[in-house]
């Protein structure tokens, strides 16, 4: 079992143009995307190393970025599915800035108030389209003061697959191997990345296994559907072990590389 972003693929992200929902400005996006990520020089992850580097492209988000001052910042939670932080505007105005897993931001919107039947379809959308073309997508979304919630758009970043990763599965599959990705992106991505890689691509989402390991079939079915899924995406830390413990409780030696686990 293999993890996919940095192991797979290179863990080197571009970005593309983003979504923005109607009436929200690409600035104002780039900006809220920045302002919900590190700030430290060093040990930057590659999100957030991608934003910043494209910060070029959006010359009003880039000269008022330093004068934004953060009050708390909170890392990429991989149950929550989000990175946040609260910062203070120059004009003394308290925001709330998140990024993360598209559907996992709608979601904090829509829980503090109905969202338009028709922007939440357009951007699930979206949601689907970029990853059918295997682009990796963060939602981003803020609350300014004590007003509500704003789902702001999409922005989409490329991970290209590792140079040698496609021989490598090959020569894998050769001496017998059987490789599974788990994955915390999107189906679409999953399969996009597996078919460019020569893997398997009956990839489902690990919702079908539920945190407790079986989601809502009966013990055998599960191990049957783990043993003949090609992988797992959508996964949270447990999934993967779950499915660890699977595979090996039906006799097979399992690995697991990359992180997660």
């Amino acid at each position: 079992c293999s993890d996919k972003t940095g192991t797979l693929t290179k863990n080197k992200l571009s970005l593309a143009e983003p979504y923005t929902v109607e009436g929200v400005d690409a600035e104002d996006l780039m900006l809220t995307a920045c302002l919900a990520a590190s700030r430290k020089k060093k040990g930057l992850d590659a999100i957030d190393k991608a934003f910043l580097k494209s910060l070029r492209y959006y010359p009003r988000a880039k000269s008022v970025l330093s004068k934004y001052k953060v009050l708390e910042f909170h890392p990429f939670d991989p149950v929550s599915k989000k990175v946040t932080a609260v910062v203070e505007s120059p004009q003394g105005e308290r925001i709330i800035c998140v990024k993360g897993a598209p559907l996992f931001v709608l979601r904090t919107v829509e829980e503090d108030h109905p969202i338009p039947e028709e922007v939440a379809t357009d951007y699930k959308n979206k949601v689907a389209e970029f990853a059918t073309r295997g682009f990796r997508s963060l939602g981003v979304a803020r609350r300014r003061g004590e007003g509500h919630w704003e789902i702001l758009g999409i922005m989409p970043c490329s991970d290209p697959p590792r140079h040698d990763t496609a021989k490598t599965v090959n020569e894998a599959s050769t001496l017998g191997l059987s490789i599974k990705m788990l994955t915390g992106d999107a189906v679409g991505i999953a399969r996009e990345t597996s078919r460019q890689l020569g893997l398997g691509t009956n990839i489902y989402n690990a919702e079908k296994l539920g945190l407790g390991g079986g989601g809502e079939m009966p013990g055998s079915e599960v191990y049957d559907f783990v043993e003949a899924a090609d992988g797992f995406a959508e996964v949270f830390p447990q999934h993967k072990y779950n499915v660890l413990q699977i595979l090996q409780q039906r006799g097979y030696l399992v690995a697991m590389t990359g992180d997660g686990v």
